[in-house]
């Protein structure tokens, strides 16, 4: 996975990724390279306290489910945006 190594690669530790949230709820439950999926719903209803960062990974939806998530989840949670360069790296599209 993509994204993986470039977060290994940037120094963020791999053990510190507890799962991916995503929108297609015939997603939850299943296992993508060693991380749980969750279901959106599930994520907000079971696990959004074990969280402090939250990484959004589409680059065609990303500025939509920042919109989404920035009024909902507490001011501990940091909100990363993949594609807009903040990270200091070049992501592939």
């Amino acid at each position: 996975m993509r994204l993986l190594d470039l977060l290994t690669n940037k120094g963020f530790a791999r053990e510190k990724i507890k799962g991916i949230v995503d929108s297609n709820p015939h997603k939850d439950g299943r296992v993508l390279h060693g991380l749980p999926v969750y279901a959106k719903e599930r994520f907000f209803a079971e696990r959004q306290e074990d969280c402090s960062d939250i990484i959004i990974s589409s680059a065609a939806f990303e500025h939509e489910i920042y919109e989404e998530l920035q009024p909902v989840l507490p001011e501990r949670v940091q909100l990363i945006r993949l594609y807009d360069g903040k990270l200091g790296c070049q992501v592939p599209l």
